[in-house]
């Protein structure tokens, strides 16, 4: 991660320390051209990571599209319309003290480590996926969810798909997910809190 953060601040960017956040993750943030916050995740914890086995001319050493995030007022609206669509549950990760749990969810027929998805030992996996993973951020206090202006950078949807066949469209203009589920998940900058 250290590496990562050398090279977007050699590029330019403003780009914060790496920091091991609690035992969700070690990572760093920046913020792209349009204001938007961006999160960057070791596969590792702070001080797992062997040094040396990145190649370091490649961003990040490598790094890779991992998790999409999406946030929601109600996991229990979006987790059967997730489950139905075939998506596998890799990992809960509660973070009470700020209001929120994380669910992990891949298009995989691959186990976690641990069958208790709330295991420790299953975050760091889930990051070392070599397949996207959709992440969605249950915020307790979230009170209402809304997608940005038309007129507004930033996220207009989110086509997934699987080597199962399976393919949908996530977002405010979805004609193939359920009007539940565009009210339910939102993206992760668009959200307010009360």
């Amino acid at each position: 991660m250290s590496w990562l953060a050398w090279q977007l601040r050699k590029a330019g960017l403003v780009c914060s320390d790496p920091i091991q956040f609690r035992d969700v993750g070690y990572l760093a943030k920046f913020v792209d051209p349009e204001g938007f916050t961006v999160e960057l995740i070791d596969h590792c914890f702070q001080g797992d990571r062997l040094e040396g086995i990145h190649d370091e001319s490649k961003l990040g050493g490598g790094a890779h599209l991992s998790l999409v995030t999406l946030r929601t007022a109600d996991i229990t609206a979006v987790e059967p319309d997730i489950l139905g669509w075939g998506m596998t549950p890799l990992s809960v990760q509660p973070v009470t003290p700020f209001g929120f749990t994380l669910y992990f969810y891949a298009f995989t027929d691959e186990t976690p480590p641990n069958s208790d998805l709330v295991a420790i030992e299953n975050r760091t996996w889930v990051y070392q996926r070599p397949y996207s993973v959709l992440e969605i951020q249950h915020v307790y206090s979230l009170d209402e969810e809304t997608p940005p202006s038309k007129s507004a950078a930033g996220y207009d949807g989110l086509t997934v798909s699987s080597k199962r066949a399976i393919s949908m469209r996530l977002g405010i203009n979805s004609t193939n997910s359920t009007s539940r589920l565009r009210q339910s998940l939102s993206p992760a900058y668009s959200a307010r809190r009360k």
